[in-house]
């Protein structure tokens, strides 16, 4: 956890905040394949609601998630307010999920 923690402040110290979105965004998805079974080659519906039935998080909150991760995915450029913004929503969804245990930015939460 150390290494992750070093790296994302060096890509935040250097102001690249797109790089380290994207690197946020790319661990979630793994978190979201390997935790919940669930194919993220696509954000349908059909996969926002098995997201929502898996994870117990308010359908509403998972849409809400994977509309910025879209939006912020598809910008070379992004701000710090929007890198922090991006970073409380999956940080959210990870304190809100009925897992057992669950991987955080900054260290593990256990229900």
């Amino acid at each position: 956890m150390d290494f992750v923690q070093t790296v994302g402040r060096m890509y935040y110290e250097q102001n690249n905040h797109a790089n380290l979105a994207d690197k946020k965004i790319q661990y979630f998805l793994e978190h979201i394949r390997t935790v919940y079974f669930v194919k993220t080659n696509e954000f349908t519906e059909e996969f926002l609601n098995m997201v929502a039935g898996k994870s117990g998080v308010d359908i509403v909150n998972v849409r809400s998630l994977f509309l910025a991760i879209e939006n912020t995915g598809n910008k070379e450029v992004i701000s710090e307010d929007e890198l922090v913004v991006l970073h409380r929503q999956i940080a959210s969804l990870y304190e809100e999920s009925s897992t057992e245990r669950t991987l955080i930015g900054d260290g593990v939460i256990e229900d």
